[in-house]
């Protein structure tokens, strides 16, 4: 797996990157314009994310916005499945998350981040098997 951690605070990029490391090559993004930046190039090579973890508040282009870009970038690319968009954000208002949906986001998770509700969402998404011990 391939993920893209968008956010503009460092410590939330580490954090979502201990968590899914073990299970995705992650790549991060500070801000919106490079998080589409970087969705561009992956397209362009083949190479797509299968999972973007898009905060909503950062400076300059917000995560609904560039969720909205990045989804109109995709349907340029076909032949490639679609990223899995997984707003993770401490916005805890229905309003934000109808917005996200619109935007083609496929889930929302708050912020501070429990690894195993993460974890057992991104199965939920198909994206993430893990063994059951």
């Amino acid at each position: 797996m391939k993920t893209l951690i968008v956010d503009d605070a460092s410590v939330n990029i580490r954090i979502l990157t201990r968590i899914l490391s073990d299970y995705s090559e992650c790549h991060s993004a500070n801000s919106g314009q490079e998080a589409l930046s970087k969705a561009t190039l992956a397209l362009e090579t083949s190479k797509p994310y299968d999972l973007i973890c898009m905060d909503i508040m950062m400076p300059g282009m917000d995560g609904i916005e560039s969720s909205k870009r990045i989804r109109d970038l995709e349907k340029n690319y076909t032949q490639l499945k679609p990223a899995k968009i997984l707003m993770v954000t401490t916005i805890k208002d229905d309003a934000y998350v109808k917005k996200s949906i619109l935007a083609g986001c496929d889930g929302y998770v708050l912020k501070p981040v429990d690894k195993y509700n993460l974890l057992n969402h991104l199965e939920k998404l198909g994206i993430l098997n893990r063994k059951k011990a």
